[in-house]
């Protein structure tokens, strides 16, 4: 009877160094739901790692040993055509802090601020978060193309598109890890270019303004996957 067919083993330091690459990732997931602050963990550690001969020589081997593997091409997963650029990757803060212009809004509050009333800014909410998108007044004003985010907290909608009231919701329930990487991006765009007035209580944030495990959750997924991203590109590049 035929033997099993011989399979050359990688060498241990060559496990070793995808072992440790996939426990930067996880680390990266523990210092984001615990807001360490360590985004960039995983992309410090395999830039350390490369600068080394010995190091640079066994990672050389294990992206041509890797090359069109299909482990991380499983369609739960973020597309490669999703660039983990550094620009690309701001964490989510789970934690806002609070000074004089800072609100915690409940939703019927929140209500208050859908461009219908002339005398009131325009704000809308993210994950929780609250921007005054006011001076993009004529996307987000009553007649704007983007009015039914205005007043609440429509973070599905962000990435599925379903503009009806059933769509126009906070949960991210089934959503899959690109369409949670959208939410991040969206969040980052929001962050850069408009003005962080407060939170609105429910799913993310609790009456004291204080994040909720799910929010910590979504933003630890997050950095966990653009961990991964960034382990899949350095590998198979």
């Amino acid at each position: 009877m035929a033997g099993k067919p011989w399979r050359s083993k990688p060498a241990l330091h060559t496990t070793t160094l995808a072992y440790i690459a996939v426990q930067v990732a996880f680390l990266s997931f523990l210092c984001s739901y615990y807001d360490v602050g360590l985004s960039n963990l995983t992309r410090w550690t395999l830039d350390k790692l490369y600068q080394f001969d010995y190091t640079r020589e066994k990672i050389a081997w294990i992206k041509r040993a890797w090359k069109g593997a299909t482990t991380f091409s499983s369609n739960n997963m973020p597309s490669t055509s999703r660039r983990a650029s550094k620009d690309d990757l701001k964490t989510i803060d789970a934690e806002v802090q609070f000074g004089d212009e800072m609100q915690i809004f409940k939703a019927e509050q929140l209500a208050l601020f859908d461009g219908s009333r002339p005398s009131r800014p325009i704000y809308l909410a993210i994950l929780g978060r609250v921007y005054n998108v006011d001076k993009g007044k004529k996307h987000y004003g009553k007649d704007g193309g983007y009015h039914f985010f205005a007043g609440r907290d429509a973070t599905r909608a962000f990435v599925s598109g379903d503009f009806t009231e059933a769509g126009l919701v906070d949960n991210t329930d089934g959503l899959s890890h690109e369409d949670l990487l959208g939410i991040r991006d969206w969040v980052s765009f929001y962050e850069k270019d408009y003005k962080l007035v407060g939170v609105v209580v429910g799913r993310y944030y609790d009456i004291n303004g204080n994040p909720t495990d799910e929010l910590r959750n979504v933003s630890a997924l997050c950095s966990f996957l653009d961990s991964i991203l960034i382990v899949k590109e350095f590998l198979l590049n």
